[in-house]
């Protein structure tokens, strides 16, 4: 019985060993910050990943949005790095149409694609983990969901082929907003999926919507000036008692 007990402990041993070995894949990166770079810049930025052999390619379009540090006004289309325009029907389908026209190169040469959409402020350097924005809520006629998630989620779904992995990340860094307004977060993640299966004879098991969580500002942990270890063992418990009351989830 000490045998085999032995043997089963060697080969979980040998097992593990071999999968941390393989260890997991990292996709390259396709940045893309104005739709001058989506025209002009991203097929070269596709074959600089293509060159790296991984399954997948991820992709990280802007849209841009006018506003301070924690408050969002409205949205824009950056054309050049001093231009930004508001959003119209045609520039919406501007953005997706070239977006869609790169994704497909990564498509064709037999990849699987990921997409991080991307928030950034246009006329200052702020973070936007600390926007407090509904994603659902219209500024200036239009919402996240219709400039940001809507375009690229229609990108996709005129890139990919039957047999092509998609993951869909709704947000990147807007820890404040998901923890105020997390129903709403929620509810983009259906909406989005039926985006980009569309018409198309997709398995739903091919496409992942996730939301992106940053762990400095979920819940109970928005206010804190410091993520210093020391000061996350010393202090969690009684911040977090004492934000819980002035965030509500």
């Amino acid at each position: 019985m000490r045998r085999i007990a032995v043997l089963l402990v060697c080969a979980a041993a040998l097992l593990s060993s071999a999968a941390a070995k393989k260890g997991g894949e990292f996709s390259p990166s396709v940045v893309l910050t104005s739709l001058d770079e989506m025209a002009n810049k991203c097929d070269q930025m596709v074959n600089s990943a293509l060159q790296l052999n991984a399954k997948s390619i991820k992709f990280v379009p802007t849209v841009h949005y006018y506003g301070s540090e924690s408050s969002l006004n409205s949205y824009c289309y950056r054309t050049t790095s001093g231009s930004c325009e508001a959003p119209s029907k045609d520039n919406m389908e501007r953005f997706t149409a070239l977006l869609a026209r790169c994704m497909r190169r990564a498509v064709d040469a037999g990849k699987d694609i990921a997409v991080l959409a991307h928030l950034d402020n246009m006329q200052q350097y702020t973070w936007r983990n600390l926007l407090q924005f509904n994603p659902t809520e219209k500024k200036a006629g239009y919402s996240y969901a219709d400039v940001v998630i809507a375009p690229m989620a229609r990108a996709v779904n005129r890139a990919v082929k039957p047999g092509t992995k998609v993951v869909f990340t709704l947000n990147g860094e807007t820890g404040k907003s998901v923890s105020q307004y997390a129903g709403q977060w929620l509810k983009l993640v259906g909406s989005t999926k039926n985006i980009i299966k569309g018409q198309k004879p997709l398995r739903k098991s091919d496409i992942l919507v996730a939301i992106s969580l940053n762990y400095n500002k979920v819940y109970g942990w928005i206010d804190f000036d410091s993520i210093s270890p020391a000061s996350i063992s010393k202090d969690f418990d009684r911040e977090w008692k004492t934000q819980a009351g002035k965030y509500p989830m």
